[in-house]
């Protein structure tokens, strides 16, 4: 496997695993910066990340794998793009990292060293525009 930066070319893609997920359009909520994770030169995984302007901490968001992507392969593509994506966000600079996500995400972030902050709280969007 192997990551790389999103590019705009992807975000059609992506935006089909969100829709196949029930997630509405989204091709214009993703940040800027993102990451693939593509196996055999297929994409199965994606993350964005919300960075501050000061560069002191990034927000990994929106991760989501291929649809029909068995559950264990699900687990150790995320865990793989979420290492390396830490190891990118490191060499841009940012020390601290933050993310949230379903209570199955928990044992991912821990198993890679990541401290727990809040528990049991959802996040809310909705689309204005």
């Amino acid at each position: 496997m192997d990551m790389r930066r999103v590019k705009p070319e992807d975000i059609p893609t992506v935006n089909e695993w969100f829709k196949a997920r029930k997630f509405p359009d989204m091709s214009n909520v993703l940040p800027s910066l993102g990451f693939i994770m593509e196996d055999e030169g297929a994409p199965i995984a994606a993350c964005f990340v919300y960075r501050d302007v000061e560069g002191r901490i990034c927000w990994l968001a929106w991760m989501i794998t291929r649809p029909g992507l068995p559950p264990r392969k699900s687990a150790s593509v995320l865990k793989a793009l979420v290492s390396a994506a830490e190891h990118d966000l490191a060499q841009m600079g940012y020390p601290v990292m933050l993310a949230n996500g379903r209570k199955g995400l928990g044992k991912l972030f821990t198993g890679l060293a990541w401290q727990t902050g809040d528990m049991n709280i959802n996040q809310y969007f909705k689309n204005i525009r």
